[in-house]
């Protein structure tokens, strides 16, 4: 059957308020654009060869924000009753009749989702649709009904394996009562990995509570993947039939390690690297032989083994430096310089000269407090302890 010209598609367009934003951004930016070169003639100093690079460089600027308003406001969807067309940028308009789709997919990309239309021939490229456009409650309900949703198939699928797991249970209702209870775990779980997480990252007080959180929650983590290795997932997909305990591993875990880089001093890593690799390896056999799954992929073992450096590296330099009750050694130094970087984190450094042989200077972070107290020139103290996993730290007072 050919296409029917006469029918006349519904039509979802770029959102309107997705349509003012951008007008708000492109139109001004092109403005500016074109009349940074009329300002920059008023500088009688300016070289004309630079004059004209500006010009171009400018130009060309404005140009590419009035293509970017013009591919928004050309972008749409048109749905007819037996296909799918979508017009994207310049001329590019790509088609596909229903009975030539093998279903969509939701993926995430840098937490924004794309609807991704997949062809039944593997050679075709997918159609990949953005979340911007107006009505998509209705755009979604034309293909949760045309169109087979191959997430809720493979949801479906490992429901139905997960409810035939003997190890789970002696009925289905046991089974779906066992996942029920992992979920909860899982969720909870979940639930204090992100006050944690937040927590350590923006006010770690009391610390030492803070830091316990830190390096209790991936252990949990482990513990729950050994205990339920059949309803529960390391990691996977988000939409998943069995609950994912990765991101209470892997958020405390880095956020462990960013407090022990910008909290601790090390002075002599020699020590540091033995005990961080055997955690690594201790806790990559621990999930490895605890859910199967995690030794048939590459991918997420590879994955299990850095994360687990990056998990020890935070747990020792913690232990070593904050435990530690060993009377330090006390230097003295002069502050060569001092800055402060502002960005994200307002960071307060001194760059302080050698207090030990054959050291050399040497920029540390400090506390707001220390900062103010010392200016270019001023005597500062070192304090060097021994640590309590021999691990040589010190700070600046």
């Amino acid at each position: 059957m050919g296409n029917d010209s006469s029918e006349v598609p519904n039509v979802f367009r770029v959102s309107k308020g997705n349509r003012v934003l951008c007008m708000a951004v492109f139109v001004p930016s092109a403005v500016a654009a074109v009349g940074i070169p009329f300002w920059l003639l008023t500088d009688s100093s300016l070289p004309f060869g630079t004059w004209v690079m500006a010009a171009a460089l400018c130009l060309c600027f404005g140009a590419l924000m009035i293509f970017a308003l013009a591919a928004v406001h050309r972008r749409r969807i048109e749905v007819f009753h037996d296909r799918i067309r979508y017009v994207g940028t310049l001329h590019r308009c790509r088609e596909l009749r229903l009975e030539d789709i093998e279903g969509f997919r939701i993926r995430d990309a840098n937490s924004v989702c794309f609807l991704v239309v997949i062809p039944k021939d593997k050679a075709a490229k997918t159609l990949t649709l953005g979340t911007a456009f107006e009505r998509r409650a209705e755009l979604s309900q034309w293909f949760q009904a045309n169109v087979r949703n191959l997430d809720a198939e493979d949801f479906q699928a490992e429901l139905k394996e997960v409810l035939s797991d003997q190890h789970l249970g002696g009925s289905e209702e046991q089974r779906m009562a066992t996942l029920k209870t992992v979920r909860k775990y899982v969720g909870a779980l979940d639930g204090a990995a992100i006050a944690a997480t937040f927590w350590g990252w923006l006010y770690p007080r009391p610390y030492a509570y803070a830091m316990a959180a830190l390096a209790l929650l991936p252990l949990v983590a482990a513990a729950l993947v050994q205990w339920f290795p059949h309803a529960i997932q390391f990691d996977g997909k988000n939409k998943s039939a069995r609950p994912v305990v990765a991101y209470s591993f892997f958020g405390p875990a880095t956020v462990l390690a960013f407090r022990a880089f910008m909290d601790w001093h090390i002075l002599e890593w020699t020590n540091v690297w033995m005990p961080v690799v055997s955690i690594a390896v201790a806790m990559t056999f621990w999930i490895a032989f605890s859910a199967a799954y995690v030794r048939r992929k590459m991918g997420m073992l590879v994955s299990t083994v850095i994360f687990g450096l990056v998990y020890g590296y935070g747990l020792v330099v913690h232990l070593n430096c904050y435990y530690d009750l060993s009377k330090p050694a006390v230097y003295q130094t002069t502050v060569q310089s001092r800055h402060i970087e502002s960005g994200q984190y307002v960071c307060y450094n001194l760059k302080v000269k050698p207090w030990l042989e054959r050291d050399e200077e040497k920029e540390v972070e400090v506390s707001r407090q220390v900062y103010e107290r010392h200016e270019v020139g001023s005597k500062a103290t070192i304090l060097v302890s021994r640590g309590s996993l021999s691990i040589k730290w010190f700070r600046i007072r």
